[in-house]
């Protein structure tokens, strides 16, 4: 169960398109850490932590730059990161997705604007299994209507289930929540008897109290 899920979102409502002295993009980025814990299997309490990093890196588009420049740009930048520090593929992966979400926005920007500024939230959720003599729940299960009432959709992409960390095989059915993250069924079925909140983004789900 130990481990970690590491994923990056652009927050495409805050994206901002518009005109400057020197055409550039500005990439901000924002790291947050939740940590899961788990006594016997079973997820006994969920932390998030303040931010733990931000950063922003500013690429001039009047100075022509290869592909592996720009890697090498964020690479600096992110490579004393708290948890990625030591995880290159998974570093190198968010650059990536960071370089391919600017490459897009880039080819849609209106005409007679230069300057695009878009934020990169980088979250990082820790699985760590405890050591408990009496396991202290303290947490609010989510209404059971609720749970059974989720949408079941299907992956159509390459990710993880960022419970159990395990790849969703393409084309199988996953579990969607009202904020859109997907899970697989049993895991977040789970985590909800447990929790009444998202494990990646916080969205509060009912409660037999409300």
């Amino acid at each position: 169960m130990e481990g970690n899920y590491i994923g990056l979102f652009v927050q495409d409502m805050d994206v901002v398109m518009t005109h400057g002295a020197r055409s550039h993009v500005e990439f901000n980025f924002l790291c947050n850490l939740s940590v899961c814990e788990y006594y016997d299997n079973i997820l006994v309490r969920f932390n998030v932590q303040p931010s733990i990093r931000r950063s922003s890196i500013h690429i001039y588009l009047d100075r022509s730059m290869s592909h592996q420049e720009l890697l090498e740009i964020f690479d600096q930048q992110l490579r004393d990161w708290p948890v990625l520090d030591v995880q290159e593929l998974d570093r190198r992966h968010l650059i990536e997705a960071a370089l391919n979400a600017a490459a897009y926005l880039l080819s849609s920007m209106p005409p007679r604007h230069n300057v695009l500024v878009f934020p990169l939230i980088i979250d990082i959720v820790s699985h760590r299994a405890v050591a408990m003599e009496e396991p202290d729940f303290g947490m609010v299960p989510t209404r059971d209507s609720s749970i059974e009432s989720l949408n079941i959709t299907t992956a159509k992409e390459e990710q993880s289930c960022p419970i159990c960390l395990e790849d969703f095989d393409l084309g199988c059915q996953v579990v969607s929540m009202p904020c859109s993250h997907v899970f697989h069924e049993e895991c977040i079925k789970m985590w909800l008897r447990y929790s009444h909140y998202c494990p990646l983004c916080r969205f509060e789900m009912p409660t037999n109290n409300c």
